[in-house]
């Protein structure tokens, strides 16, 4: 793809995708039929947009299971090309409901989604996609048994961040994916080095076009007067007004224009 062809980006988040086996975790209310409303925004979303880059913020699994892992490789085989799909994982994709880290649930995220990653084992990792210079973070570092539902980025992937994005050429966007709320405080699902997170985007990037998407919360919210610009996308699995909602950004090399698409909600 030529550098200077605008690019578009589907951003989608937290589809909560489980397997039947799984015991541990049952979705009710909202969530009832996450996987059925996945598949069925996959289908909308390849028809309406064939063309575009889908990215995906975290929580693509209700509790990273190995067998959720299976349903949600299937769901999304159609995008798992590394020029097709970028994605990162949430609290709920490396432990039980979200709730307490375990690391080889965080191994069945990489191991699964190695072929859409630039580097399968490593974070911050970088991949280029038209002008844009697209940067995945974990924010899921945490010891072994520690709560996710707050996130952390850690000092070591921030000072790697900052390293990468000083290589970054002029001509590139950086867009910054993890899944954590990077300026939220609830304090119970804050980004922990939020605050450290955002001084360095600024510091390092300054006037520099580029943009900040994440999941996480189940709503959208974005600040967009000042780069980096910020968008928070909602549950796609999750029915807002008339279907399932989501975000559309076509960004080129000084502009960034945002639209929202409805996937009918499946019946059956």
């Amino acid at each position: 793809m030529d550098p200077g062809t605008p690019v578009t980006l589907v951003h989608l988040s937290d589809l909560h995708i489980r397997s039947d086996t799984d015991k541990e975790s049952g979705h009710t209310g909202a969530l009832s039929h996450a996987g059925l409303k996945a598949m069925a925004l996959v289908a909308h979303v390849q028809q309406a947009h064939p063309d575009a880059h889908v990215v995906i913020t975290g929580d693509v699994t209700d509790s990273g299971t190995a067998t959720s892992y299976v349903v949600a490789k299937r769901i999304l085989k159609t995008w798992l090309d590394p020029i097709r799909l970028s994605l990162v994982p949430g609290n709920h994709d490396c432990g039980t409901w979200g709730q307490t880290f375990m690391p080889e649930r965080r191994t069945h995220f990489r191991t699964t989604f190695a072929p859409t990653l630039a580097s399968a084992m490593s974070f911050p990792w970088v991949k280029q996609v038209g002008p844009l210079a697209i940067v995945g973070l974990d924010s899921n570092v945490k010891p072994e048994g520690e709560p996710l539902a707050r996130g952390r980025l850690g000092a070591g992937q921030l000072k790697r961040l900052d390293a990468l994005l000083a290589r970054l050429p002029a001509a590139r966007v950086p867009v910054i994916l993890l899944h954590h709320h990077p300026y939220d405080l609830e304090p119970t699902a804050e980004l922990e080095d939020g605050a450290e997170l955002r001084e360095g985007l600024s510091r390092r990037l300054g006037r520099r076009t580029s943009l900040v998407l994440f999941g996480h919360r189940h709503f959208s919210t974005t600040r967009t007067r000042h780069w980096p610009a910020y968008y928070q996308a909602p549950s796609s699995v999750v029915v807002d007004r008339d279907g399932l909602r989501y975000r559309v950004l076509t960004i080129a090399a000084d502009k960034v224009r945002e639209a929202w698409e409805t996937c009918p909600v499946p019946t059956g």
